[in-house]
């Protein structure tokens, strides 16, 4: 059996054509009824075409027919649809305007890429597909782009430009867009468990959504979104490193779940961000400066200030490696002093406690009463042993060493009470020394930490 004449096409000529099945002439393989065409005598014919090329399945492309090719737009191919251990599609919806919907269809058994051509049509869609091997689209030409909807990728799929997943599962299968330009959309929404995602050197023209999708690893190096990009709800499992990107339209990170870190800092953003209700861990602390700039420029000034702690707290990782060398001794005294007082002005609750420690401190060291300065000793060790935990921990140790020794040193409340008073010493004849100086500037500091932490959550710029 020869080849078909026709330029690029492989299949086998049926009996004494030169062309296949699908470029012969087929002026008598249908009757005219009711102003339709009708292909039912001809069924047998396609039948036993199929059947020949059967015999070496392995090799053969899927073939979704060209516009011209009528006879297989209205023919039902259910009958055909299961060879050799291939399922062909068949078509279940087509209509006027040449679209065609391929549902619950299996492609598999070929232990080779297998290329799936599509040629002339106005829309393709893949609705619950299996594609057992790798799935090759490479060879198509359609006017817009193939839709996949709830289809499985059990081997990957190299990416073509004209491509929109939806609620697709891939299967821990990698993705490689290196070096393209996406003169349209790039979308891929609600999918699971895409392998790596790179996406590096490369142009988006249109809108980008990754909105709901779950991301084993992503490489975004060099690429730049010239329209809005979406990753709202998306999961990457990763640490992500937008290196070199450019946001040049908005771009929604809202509700996006980094589990490890992510790292903005050589990102540009050009218009406006949205990071409400996203969850990671800050690479560094431009990354922290950078979200906090958005949250104020939007002003939510309450999102902003928590960004702002999470700069200052990278800050002080800075200032951690530089004092192993000796380097900025000062800066990271006051950054520390900052962070164990109110957590860089993020917890009204904690210089409120340490103020009555504090307090409770310095009664007990001046009392006359010898068991009581055993008590401040004591308690100043407790609270040492404690200063670099974390805010939690601090405060539920803060609480518990002020109970414990404000009942075992029975120091009278309104005494207690007028030392925490950083203005007492205007009313009383004590006179001031060195301790009591001290003591009382720590008090103002620590009072001005409380005022300054509670209006940060309830000023307005």
């Amino acid at each position: 059996m020869s080849t078909c004449s026709v330029e690029n096409c492989k299949n086998e000529c049926f009996e004494q054509e030169d062309k296949c099945i699908l470029h012969c002439e087929k002026d008598n393989w249908y009757e005219i009824k009711d102003n339709k065409k009708d292909w039912s005598k001809s069924t047998d014919e396609i039948k036993l075409f199929w059947e020949k090329i059967q015999k070496d399945i392995r090799g053969i492309d899927y073939y979704i027919p060209r516009e011209n090719d009528e006879y297989q737009l209205e023919l039902s191919l259910n009958e055909l649809k299961k060879y050799e251990g291939v399922i062909f599609p068949f078509f279940q919806d087509c209509k006027e305007n040449n679209y065609c919907n391929f549902s619950t269809c299996s492609y598999e058994d070929t232990n080779e890429e297998s290329s799936i051509n599509i040629f002339g049509l106005n829309n393709v869609e893949f609705i619950e597909c299996h594609f057992l091997d790798i799935a090759d689209f490479s060879q198509y030409n359609v006017f817009r782009p193939i839709k996949f909807e709830e289809c499985h990728f059990h081997k990957g799929i190299p990416y073509e430009n004209h491509m929109e997943f939806y609620k697709c599962h891939f299967y821990k299968n990698d993705i490689d867009l290196i070096n393209r330009t996406f003169k349209f959309h790039l979308f891929f929404k609600d999918c699971k468990n895409i392998g790596k995602l790179n996406l590096k050197n490369s142009t988006v023209n249109g809108s980008a959504s990754f909105r709901g999708s779950n991301f084993s690893e992503v490489d975004f190096e060099k690429t730049t979104f010239e329209d809005i990009s979406v990753f709202t709800e998306a999961t990457f499992h990763n640490n992500v490193n937008f290196k070199y990107t450019t946001f040049a339209k908005l771009a929604l990170f809202r509700k996006t779940d980094f589990k490890k870190t992510v790292n903005f800092e050589d990102s540009i953003f050009k218009e406006e961000a949205n990071f409400l209700d996203m969850t990671a861990n800050m690479a560094n602390r431009e990354t922290a400066r950078i979200i906090k700039n958005s949250f104020e420029q939007q002003n939510n000034i309450i999102e902003a200030n928590r960004f702002y702690a999470l700069e200052m707290e990278k800050r002080e990782e800075e200032l951690d490696k530089d004092i192993k060398s000796g380097k900025n001794i000062v800066d990271w005294l006051i950054f520390k002093a900052h962070a164990i007082s109110s957590n860089h002005s993020q917890d009204s609750v904690l210089p409120i406690l340490w103020i009555l420690n504090i307090a409770l401190f310095y009664s007990m060291s001046i009392s006359t009463f010898y068991h009581n300065n055993v008590l401040a000793f004591i308690s100043a060790l407790f609270m040492m042993s404690f200063l670099f935990s974390k805010t939690t921990l601090l405060k539920i140790m803060l609480l518990a060493n002020f109970l414990v020794f404000y009942f075992l040193s029975y120091i009278n409340s309104d005494y207690l009470t007028d030392k925490i008073n950083p203005f007492s010493i205007m009313t009383s004849k004590e006179p001031i020394n060195f301790g009591l100086l001290l003591f009382k500037i720590t008090i103002a500091y620590l009072i001005y930490q409380f005022i300054v932490s509670v209006r940060q959550n309830t000023r307005r710029k």
